[in-house]
């Protein structure tokens, strides 16, 4: 991400003194900005989304500040696509898009599986086919993801108290054991 950040300096020019570029991970832009010293109304967020917290969609999205000029917002989104990313633009939210739609969704899928409506593999069917979506939610949530899924949801329920965001069973059990294992931890 601070090729890109760089990338995109150089493609705002003038228009980078007036802005700041900061790299959100799962912060919100004045979360991000707070811990760097950086004015949030003066900067612009950018957060890719992670299935498992390693691997990275084309998807970016941007996050203006309130004094972001509309025009540098823009550049900003011209600037991701030459660079062969996908813009959208967001509020500044806990979440953003991405995970607001989607840890509901594969919350549901889990407690679906949990609750025997289906087998995973069945569900995974159901939403590819029924749906046309490329990959289902249980496959998705295999090896660290049910992980990253566990603890970005586990954010957006302890920000936004909506259950909604409450990890499912499976993942609250996933988190427990690796709690219990030596050495062992979210990612930073």
């Amino acid at each position: 991400m601070s090729d890109l950040l760089a990338q995109l300096q150089r493609h705002l020019g003038d228009s980078a003194a007036t802005q700041t570029l900061v790299e959100l991970g799962q912060k919100t832009l004045r979360e991000a900005c707070a811990a760097q010293g950086i004015d949030p109304d003066t900067a612009i967020g950018l957060a890719r989304y992670s299935v498992d917290g390693d691997t990275y969609t084309d998807l970016l999205e941007i996050v203006p500040g309130n004094g972001s000029p509309p025009a540098v917002v823009e550049e900003v989104r011209e600037g991701v696509e030459a660079a062969g990313l996908v813009p959208v633009v967001s509020a500044d939210m806990p979440g953003r898009i991405v995970d607001r739609l989607m840890r509901p969704y594969l919350n549901r899928a889990l407690r679906a599986a949990e609750d025997g409506i289906a087998t995973p593999e069945a569900l995974d069917q159901a939403i590819e086919m029924g749906l046309g979506y490329r990959t289902g939610p249980m496959t998705r949530l295999r090896g660290d993801a049910l992980l990253h899924h566990h603890d970005d949801a586990a954010r957006l329920h302890e920000d936004l108290g909506d259950t909604a965001y409450r990890p499912a069973p499976t993942a609250r059990i996933a988190d427990r054991i690796r709690a219990q294992r030596p050495h062992s931890g979210q990612k930073d």
